[in-house]
């Protein structure tokens, strides 16, 4: 049963009809495909523009670390507010990635090597700020510790370390094994620690005779 609209020649010898509706639907998705092979190409050109530019960014920030140096409350403040700057981006990277695979599971491969290269490199710079930090904050720590013990009550603040990210490690040093009781003759560390923390979140006093608990926070 032919269509009652008119008709419209789509071969050059005219052999070939379609009515206008009919055209006109084919037409109109071979503008849709087109359009999205056009869009779809566009996307990846801006998610290319994006990653070169974090490459680019954070190519540009890692010669000026050399001369980081944290000797000082200033110089803290200055190397954890870059360490913010730098997980925020991190965090912005990997959310966009996130965003970018959801409908394209099928591109995972190349969405993953697209930000492999900006996310190490943030990372790396991460790692050399925490390292630059993490040596100024123990040593402070320890000449507190040094006058807290010594009675002296001219010690130095802690470091402000406020928004940055830090994680608690504890480990036992065993100081005399002769000392040590029979319960705890095979050091368990895991149960001494627990034991430790039990204590300090009770305020009980923490004694285990030729045992002691070591605290140190590191920046992650």
């Amino acid at each position: 049963m032919r269509c009652k609209e008119p008709s419209v020649k789509v071969s050059s010898d005219g052999s070939l009809e379609v009515c206008q509706k009919h055209y006109d639907m084919l037409t109109e998705a071979e503008t849709i495909e087109l359009f999205g092979e056009t869009t779809a190409q566009n996307e990846v050109e801006q998610e290319d523009a994006l990653v070169t530019k974090e490459v680019a960014d954070a190519a540009s920030i890692i010669p000026c670390l050399e001369s980081l140096e944290v000797k000082d409350e200033a110089s803290l403040a200055f190397a954890n507010g870059l360490l913010a700057e730098v997980s925020a981006k991190i965090k912005e990277l990997k959310d966009k990635k996130k965003e970018l695979l959801e409908p394209n599971k099928i591109q995972k491969a190349r969405i993953d090597a697209l930000f492999a290269q900006p996310l190490d490199m943030y990372e790396l710079i991460k790692g050399i700020i925490k390292d630059k930090v993490q040596p100024y904050v123990n040593r402070v720590r320890a000449d507190r510790k040094e006058a807290l013990s010594e009675g002296n009550v001219n010690m130095p603040d802690e470091p402000n370390m406020k928004g940055i990210a830090q994680r608690t490690f504890y480990s036992v040093d065993v100081q005399d094994i002769l000392a040590v009781s029979p319960e705890w003759l095979k050091v368990d560390e895991k149960k001494v620690i627990d034991a430790y923390k039990e204590a300090k979140k009770t305020g009980e006093n923490f004694h285990i005779p030729g045992l002691r608990v070591i605290e140190e926070k590191r920046v992650l």
